[in-house]
C-alpha cells in the first residue's frame, strides 16, 4: 500500500465506480482497494457525500479546456465533445453531474473558459450562464443516451407506424449516436448566434451619403 491521501481515495474511488458504477461504491469498498479500514478514510473524506463531490470534481478536471481562438464556434464544440468524451470513460460517474455544482478550483475553471467562449460569440452576459447550462445538461443527457443506446437497439425504424396517427415519425430517420450529438449541438450553436445583437440595416439614404462623402 502506498502513502495513504485524499488523492489515493479519490484515485480508487474512480477506479471502483469505472468497475462498477456507484452501486458498487462504499467506503469499505474503496478502503478494501487501499489495503485499510475504512475508518482510516475519513480523516481524509469525512462522508460519503463528500467522496461523491470530490468524484464528480476530479471527473471533470479530465474535462480539456480548449486554447481560445477566433473561432468561438470550433471552441465550444471542442469543448462539449471533451465533456462528452469523459463522461463516457467514466459512465458510473454520470449521475453525479446533473446534481452537483461547479464549486471548486477546477470546475470553476471550465464553466469561466465555457463563459468566455460565449462572450467571444457576442452573447448578452445576462443569457450566457443558461446558456451554458443548456449545453452541459445536453451534453450529459447524450452521454447517458450514447451509453444505453445499444441496449434500445440500433435498428430502431418508424416507417412501420401508422401513417395517419403518425405522419412526421414515419418520414424521420433515426441518426447514429454520435451524428445526433453533432446534430444537436449544431442546433445550439445556431441558437448563439440568433442571441447576438444584430447591427441595424443601415437605410438607403444613409448609405447615399456615405456614397457622396467619397
Amino acid at each position: 500500500m502506498g502513502k495513504l491521501s485524499r488523492e489515493a481515495i479519490v484515485e480508487a474511488a474512480v477506479r471502483r465506480i469505472d468497475a462498477e458504477g456507484l452501486d458498487g461504491l462504499s467506503m469499505r469498498r474503496v478502503g478494501k482497494d487501499l489495503g485499510v479500514e475504512a475508518m482510516s478514510l475519513y480523516r481524509y473524506v469525512p462522508n460519503k457525500t463528500a467522496l461523491l463531490d470530490a468524484i464528480h470534481a476530479s471527473v471533470l478536471e479530465e474535462v480539456q479546456i480548449p486554447a481560445p481562438t477566433h473561432d468561438w464556434k470550433s471552441d465550444a464544440r471542442r469543448l462539449a465533445t471533451s465533456l462528452l468524451d469523459t463522461l463516457l470513460k467514466h459512465p458510473g460517474a454520470m449521475e453525479l453531474f446533473p446534481t452537483r455544482p461547479a464549486y471548486t478550483e477546477g470546475s470553476l475553471d471550465r464553466l469561466e473558459a465555457s463563459l468566455a467562449i460565449l462572450e467571444r460569440a457576442g452573447m448578452p452576459e445576462p443569457l450566457r450562464l443558461a446558456a451554458m447550462q443548456s449545453l452541459y445538461l445536453f451534453v450529459v443527457g447524450h452521454a447517458l443516451f450514447e451509453t444505453h443506446a445499444s441496449k434500445v437497439g440500433d435498428d430502431l425504424d418508424y416507417r412501420s407506424l401508422p401513417a395517419g396517427r403518425y405522419p412526421n415519425l414515419r418520414k424521420a430517420s433515426v441518426p447514429a449516436a454520435r451524428q445526433s450529438f453533432r446534430h444537436g449541438l449544431d442546433v445550439w450553436v445556431r441558437g448563439v448566434e440568433a442571441s447576438a445583437p444584430q447591427e441595424e440595416p443601415q437605410s438607403l439614404t444613409s448609405r447615399l451619403r456615405s456614397l457622396r462623402r467619397r
